[in-house]
């Protein structure tokens, strides 16, 4: 989780602040259409901003994956910026390791090492345990096995070590009785400062930019013919190919194809006709806090 902000302080505003709370959880399976229900409904209630789920099941295609991140850049008012990755790991069986085994396992260990090369890998991106910032010496186990006293501290939120001082708490949450996982939720609340502008005006959009309804086979296909050229005629492959990967030469990758996309999407699938309104920043507020409902 990386955040950047970016905002001008002015006399003439007025700032109101509040917390931002994200959340990651394991939920084992996400078909059950009461599961659904219950655990949107938890979301609701608890009024997150973010949840990350893993372990969904719900693809009807059953692949087999080494690993995977999904990644999500959202730019928000007053130019705030929140780069939100979810990666879930696995080795062909649960990827069970732990930081320090000595207080993320109930098995008496007194080692103090990490079990696995990913963890000095983000640290070394300056990146902080959000858990462990907040609670050094407890256990926060996030992980039980079913009928047996196995426990472990597998799941964890990872962020900029320039917001450690914006965590205002982490916390977990046990919800077995609406989900039946064998993880407990993990969450942390991030102190925001929103500067509002009450005369200001700006002109914003009603709704999302493009028509997905219009799209039809044939669009869909010439869609998929266009972004395969694209990326057969860039450089895209080159950084996935290339024998010395790094951070930098991946991040190049995701930004060629994050641009083609955005070329072709703008090519070829219809686009509203919105009129535009001249609203103020409040009520813009209380548009992205309705949307944050409607999940």
């Amino acid at each position: 989780l990386d955040l950047d902000l970016n905002l001008t302080h002015n006399n003439s505003e007025t700032i109101s602040n509040s917390d931002f709370k994200i959340a990651t959880y394991n939920i084992r399976g996400f078909n059950d259409t009461v599961k659904r229900s219950l655990f949107f409904n938890y979301i609701k209630n608890k009024q997150f901003d973010i949840v990350d789920i893993a372990e969904t099941n719900c693809g009807d295609n059953k692949r087999e994956y080494e690993s995977r991140a999904i990644c999500i850049d959202l730019v928000l008012l007053r130019k705030m910026t929140i780069c939100v990755m979810q990666i879930y790991l696995s080795s062909k069986k649960n990827f069970n390791v732990v930081l320090s085994s000595a207080i993320d396992r109930n098995n008496n260990s007194h080692l103090h090492f990490p079990e696995s090369e990913i963890f000095p890998l983000l640290s070394s991106y300056d990146l902080i345990n959000c858990y462990r910032i907040m609670f050094p010496e407890n256990t926060g186990y996030t992980w039980k096995r079913d009928n047996s006293n196995e426990e472990s501290k597998i799941d964890v939120i990872w962020m900029s070590h320039r917001w450690s001082d914006k965590i205002t708490s982490c916390f977990l949450d046990n919800i077995k009785l609406i989900t039946s996982s064998d993880h407990k939720l993990l969450g942390i609340k991030i102190l925001k400062k929103w500067q509002i502008r009450e005369k200001d005006k700006k002109n914003y959009s009603n709704g999302p930019k493009y028509n997905i309804k219009l799209m039809d086979k044939r669009r869909w296909l010439k869609f998929s013919e266009l972004v395969t050229v694209e990326v057969e005629s860039s450089k895209f492959f080159n950084g996935i190919n290339h024998h010395k990967k790094s951070y930098n030469t991946l991040n190049k990758s995701w930004l060629t194809l994050k641009n083609i996309m955005i070329k072709v999407t703008d090519q070829i699938i219809p686009k509203h006709k919105w009129k535009k309104k001249e609203i103020t920043d409040s009520k813009y507020n209380q548009r992205i806090s309705h949307c944050k409902i409607i999940k």
